[in-house]
């Protein structure tokens, strides 16, 4: 919208700077905004907004270590791009709730999940 109306923009927008009052620039970005809606309210193209569902820490880790037990929280934190203490607080919630446990030794272990 504002692409359309780019003369009238740095028109007004340097009135507003040459009296250092800005409420014209207001009224301004209001209009085009309040104009660039009555467009798409009566568009007939319609708009699709994909809605997308975060999957919580919780659920990301449970599905990473279905496919790869093996890893170390470390590892489970860089595939998640999350941080350690992250992982390490999900992961204590998922023990105390009897989701996930580790089984053997601590090198040479892996990741059960619980279903």
């Amino acid at each position: 919208m504002i692409k359309s109306r780019q003369d009238d923009y740095y028109r007004v927008l340097g009135e507003a700077d040459q009296a250092s009052d800005c409420s014209h620039f207001i009224v301004f970005m209001l209009n085009a905004i309040a104009e660039a809606l009555r467009q798409a309210i009566t568009s007939e193209t319609p708009v699709k907004a994909p809605v997308k569902t975060q999957v919580k820490t919780p659920e990301q880790i449970l599905n990473l270590l279905r496919e790869q037990p093996e890893l170390t929280l470390l590892e489970v934190a860089s595939h998640l791009g999350k941080s350690t203490s992250a992982v390490e607080r999900a992961v204590r919630k998922l023990r105390d709730t009897g989701r996930i446990r580790y089984v053997g030794p601590q090198k040479g272990g892996y990741w059960q999940v619980i279903e």
